[in-house]
């Protein structure tokens, strides 16, 4: 489950894991696929296994 608000929040719920962590990349494993998110500032608001809460300039979001 994907929610936003605007382009600079992001809540992912029922991912695997992360895969990779950049101040402009983010790369999140889920079930079936990998989401990809390009942006600016991006940092881990929230963080646990259940759900990971993105802030920052969220400017593309790609499903790999």
């Amino acid at each position: 489950i994907i929610s936003m608000t605007g382009n600079t929040d992001m809540l992912i719920e029922n991912f695997k894991n992360i895969i990779k962590y950049q101040t402009d990349l983010l790369l999140i494993q889920c079930k079936k696929n990998r989401i990809q998110i390009i942006g600016k500032n991006l940092k881990l608001e929230q963080y646990n296994k259940e759900e990971v809460k993105i802030n920052g300039i969220i400017l593309e979001i790609k499903f790999l």
